[in-house]
């Protein structure tokens, strides 16, 4: 009865702890794999169709997409909602 009882108030939310990370880190490679993909597409989109005269601004995409890499920055950051892994009653 005592072991049952160790079993389920350390061994058990531990393993769910181990869950929630694993699949956070999944989770979080796997977004910022897909916004560096997008960010260099967006680059070289614009370096290829918009800034493509040597009129001097070749460092204009580079703070367009700095710009946008600080807007998912700040999306991210503002979307983060639970702060724990303690159920809130």
């Amino acid at each position: 009865m005592v072991r049952d009882y160790v079993k389920q108030e350390t061994l058990d939310p531990l393993r769910g702890v181990g869950r929630w990370l694993a699949w956070g880190i999944v989770g979080a490679i796997s977004l910022l794999f897909g916004a560096v993909v997008g960010l260099i597409g967006l680059l070289r989109l614009l370096q290829a169709v918009v800034f493509d005269q040597p009129n001097g601004l070749t460092w204009a995409p580079y703070m367009i997409v700095a710009g946008f890499a600080l807007i998912f920055i700040w999306l991210s950051l503002t979307r983060i909602q639970r702060p724990s892994l303690h159920k809130e009653s």
